[in-house]
């Protein structure tokens, strides 16, 4: 019998998304799959709609609990699948046919314990390509520990799909998944947590590949672009970094890209600030940038002289964004 696949897809108030999400495992072309989608304490129609889609195919089997957040329905999850490999899947967002199938055949392939595939950000204007893929094997690019951590958490690696520390991006056999729990106390950033928790589990050998190819669409909603929400994000994506800085050595790579990666966070962080009209760190925020030895000047310069010009720079850059953005329409 051919490997199960455990897919975890956790669920509050996605109505308006979720039949397509589920519709979209229901078109894989790899069939030998389970579904534990675990409804966080839903009060839309989500829970109807989840046990109609149950009630039509016995491989979607739906566990209810209380609001608990994202972390802890993907806990409950982990803990009831019965798969040799593991994918997660938001519900708001979609996977490609061919997913499951080409990330399986070329994880046993490889022998490795995870595969990284491309995923793609889709708006209300996005064409997104489903059509059949015919891929060689030029088209997966071998990596070692360290690449797979740069390709994680550094933001100027060339991978044009790959980036990030999301959970989605991955196929994992369940054994290396033992004992690794997402952090329930997060509610912003806990894929970084916990892909940082998976890679300490690698072995120094570890080797894999990833595919530059989007087989994950990451629906685009309206609530992820309020500036008020973006402060709150880069607030906790840098409390998480600096969490993930005190688990390595400050003599690896690992610690060089993870604490460039937190000045990159702190720099967006700046600039917000100062649109929002708060500049009472800018001083020492400044005093930061100028202890560090690996910071290009350009980038350094816009804050040398003092917060006026530094808000303006920001100013300028938000502009800049908003025009790129402009016809970007986001989901509700």
């Amino acid at each position: 019998m051919s490997e199960k696949i455990s897919v975890i897809i956790p669920v509050f108030n996605v109505e308006n998304y979720i039949r397509e999400s589920l519709d979209s495992l229901l078109n894989q072309t790899y069939s030998n799959w389970e579904a534990i989608v675990v409804d966080d304490g839903s009060t839309d129609s989500s829970p109807k709609i989840l046990s109609d889609y149950a009630n039509q195919d016995q491989r979607i089997v739906v566990i209810r609990q209380e609001n608990s957040g994202v972390s802890s329905a993907r806990n409950t999850a982990l803990r009831k699948l019965t798969g040799d490999y593991v994918l997660f899947l938001d519900p708001d967002d979609f996977i490609h046919p061919q997913l499951i199938e080409i990330a399986l055949s070329n994880l046993k392939k490889h022998n490795t314990p995870l595969i990284v595939f491309g995923a793609q950000k889709f708006y209300r204007n996005t064409k997104v390509a489903q059509s059949k893929v015919e891929l060689d094997q030029s088209a997966f690019r071998d990596i070692g520990k360290i690449d797979f951590f740069s390709l994680m958490f550094n933001e100027q690696h060339h991978s044009k799909y790959c980036k990030g520390g999301y959970v989605y991006t991955k196929l994992y056999k369940k054994e290396l998944l033992t004992d690794c729990f997402f952090d329930d106390k997060l509610s912003y950033y806990e894929d970084e947590a916990y892909s940082n928790q998976i890679y300490n589990k690698l072995d120094s050998n570890f080797r894999t590949v990833y595919l530059d190819y989007p087989l994950y669409f990451y629906r685009q909603r309206a609530s992820s672009a309020i500036r008020a929400n973006r402060i709150r994000r880069l607030f906790a994506q840098y409390s998480c970094r600096k969490s993930i800085l005190r688990q390595h050595n400050p003599n690896t790579e690992e610690y060089r890209t993870i604490d460039h990666a937190r000045l990159v966070c702190l720099i967006k962080l700046m600039q917000i600030s100062l649109l929002s009209g708060y500049s009472g760190a800018f001083s020492l925020f400044r005093k930061i940038l100028l202890s560090r030895k690996d910071i290009p000047l350009r980038t350094l310069l816009p804050y040398l002289t003092g917060p006026v010009f530094a808000t303006f720079y920001s100013k300028r850059r938000l502009k800049k964004a908003s025009e790129k953005n402009k016809n970007l329409k986001y989901w509700a």
